[in-house]
């Protein structure tokens, strides 16, 4: 139940940043409200009738042209506030079908060491001016800039390790799937 939720602070950590700060782009702040209006929507319904969660997850397949831009370009931020939904929607069908507690052990070993890489390469990271960034910014832009570093930064691997860790919450979640429940019943075959 811990583990559980870690991963629910962090998807909700995740969904609060990103869609406080994507709407700094007032031409298409009508576009992106839709769109993310619509991408909830489906979400809530998608937790409340997980049968539906095979064609959520077709459709979400389909958002990733989004992935190869930087991350200061607006449709990667686009995109990742899709993958927090997905990351989400998920993590509350495995909760209400209680399919949380299995994983692929394997799987699971690779992303840790994944993870564990990209966190040993964030031993340079300047932490006395990202905190004097924060105590001269505040706590809000201070968050922007981690979730939005340019490459030429120093906070960009914040970034890559906030997305990494992203994705592998969404991968741990599609990890725990369980084919019985009547939730992704044809999503894989035994």
């Amino acid at each position: 139940m811990f583990f559980q939720t870690i991963i629910f602070s962090f998807v909700l950590l995740n969904i609060l940043i990103r869609f406080s700060s994507i709407f700094y782009y007032p031409p298409y702040n009508m576009v992106i409200g839709g769109l993310l209006s619509a991408v909830v929507s489906a979400s809530i319904i998608v937790i409340l009738y997980p049968g539906f969660l095979r064609f959520y997850l077709c459709a979400f397949g389909f958002s990733f042209f989004l992935f190869g831009f930087g991350s200061i370009d607006l449709q990667s931020r686009i995109f990742e506030v899709i993958v927090s939904c997905v990351a989400a929607t998920v993590f509350f069908v495995n909760l209400k079908t209680g399919t949380t507690n299995r994983v692929n052990k394997h799987l699971f070993s690779i992303l840790l060491c994944y993870v564990g890489l990209s966190t040993f390469s964030m031993l340079l990271l300047p932490l006395t001016q990202i905190l004097k960034d924060c105590s001269f910014f505040g706590l809000p832009d201070a968050f922007f800039y981690f979730f939005i570093g340019p490459p030429y930064t120093f906070y960009y691997p914040v970034v890559s390790l906030f997305r990494l860790l992203l994705f592998v919450v969404l991968i741990y979640q599609l990890a725990v799937f369980h084919t019985g429940t009547p939730g992704n019943r044809g999503l894989k075959r035994s």
